[in-house]
């Protein structure tokens, strides 16, 4: 084997080729079998857009960790600190009650 393109291929590497069609004579129990298939050349696709997206899901990630941290000091500076945690049953409470 070679690990030079066939001259086809090399001529023009952009674009699908039929490199050769083959066949293989077999005998399986004593009968006589053909098997048949092609070798085919396929351009490989270009990887641009998937480092497009792989970088725009990282900087997204990182934007959005950037607004976290903003948005979390800025309610720690407007409330003084972080919020008392509180128990279900409180949660429930404030969420059930009625603003008049």
């Amino acid at each position: 084997m070679s690990n030079d393109r066939p001259a086809v291929v090399a001529q023009d590497p952009s674009r699908p080729h039929l490199i050769k069609n083959w066949t293989i004579g077999l005998l399986v129990d004593g009968t006589p079998v053909t098997v048949a298939g092609t070798l085919s050349w396929a351009p490989s696709g270009s990887v641009a857009p998937y480092w497009f997206l792989g970088s725009l899901c990282v900087v997204l990630a990182i934007a959005f960790a950037v607004v976290m941290v903003v948005e979390d000091r800025r309610n720690k500076a407007i409330n003084g600190g972080p919020r008392p945690k509180k128990d279900a049953m409180e949660v429930w409470e404030d969420l059930h009650r009625r603003v008049p």
